[in-house]
């Protein structure tokens, strides 16, 4: 009984769809970080074998080749072999493309030893950084927000509180209305008190958002008006305004039923 009161609660409504989400984004975790491995893995490649046949290139700066070419401290890499640091291998060059998408290093210093290499691999890697942020991440994120959204519409109880909290915030916003409305205080609204507050172009526009068409005052008035007192109380207000709220249609058709049951 505690917990089935505890999920109840509305406070924890939030976090529970949190929680859930998150739980089901595992799978789709799965496959993007699948997805990513895989475009690291090609690129990487590409680019760890051009750092390597620059290293051996019998063209390329003779001492700073060879100097590269031994064990070297991180630190002393980055500054002096940058190539070998970003590039030395295709583990680091994977690590090194998933800095630049992440944000983990500026992707403009991770680019700049490519540029000893043939133009080839600079065109590359503008493709490689294009393709990752305009293309794969935006479907990344949009693949989560969607399992989101799916997942929060789907919970049950979600839905039904947020009905319930929706449908208890109206009934208040009512109460309010109506007693603006009851501009005597007596607890019941005229039809001249109805028609006069009607022209307040504040209460128009708060009854237009709610969709409830109060063009016709008087055809509303006896529509709530359900025990034909001549005077409307708070209950009959509420409970009219929320069966009339919505589409147009819905005060049309109960002004068409009830003109018939005149007839």
């Amino acid at each position: 009984k505690f917990t089935r009161a505890l999920r109840s609660m509305m406070i924890f409504r939030e976090l529970r769809v949190m929680v859930s989400s998150l739980c089901g984004a595992l799978i789709s975790l799965f496959w993007s970080t699948l997805i990513f491995i895989i475009t690291f893995f090609i690129f990487g490649v590409f680019f760890a074998d051009g750092a390597m046949s620059h290293a051996v290139d019998p063209m390329a700066d003779v001492v700073n080749s060879a100097r590269c070419m031994t064990q070297l401290p991180d630190d002393v890499a980055r500054a002096d072999c940058p190539l070998k640091y970003y590039y030395g291998g295709l583990f680091k060059t994977m690590a090194s493309l998933y800095w630049a998408v992440s944000g983990g290093e500026d992707w403009s210093q991770i680019l700049a030893p490519l540029h000893h290499l043939p133009a080839g691999y600079v065109l590359v890697f503008y493709l490689f950084i294009t393709f990752s942020m305009f293309a794969m991440l935006n479907v990344v994120t949009s693949v989560f927000v969607d399992s989101t959204m799916q997942r929060s519409q789907n919970d049950r109880e979600f839905v039904v509180q947020c009905e319930l909290q929706g449908k208890q915030e109206f009934m208040e916003t009512m109460e309010q209305i109506f007693e603006e409305l009851d501009s005597d205080g007596n607890g019941s609204v005229s039809l001249s008190e109805l028609e006069e507050r009607m022209n307040d172009p504040h209460l128009t526009a708060y009854f237009s958002a709610l969709s409830l068409d109060i063009k016709q005052v008087r055809k509303l008035f006896h529509l709530m008006d359900s025990d034909r007192s001549g005077q409307i109380d708070k209950r009959e207000f509420i409970s009219g305004c929320f069966n009339l709220k919505g589409e147009a249609k819905n005060l049309d058709v109960a002004i068409l039923h009830h003109e018939t049951r005149r007839v």
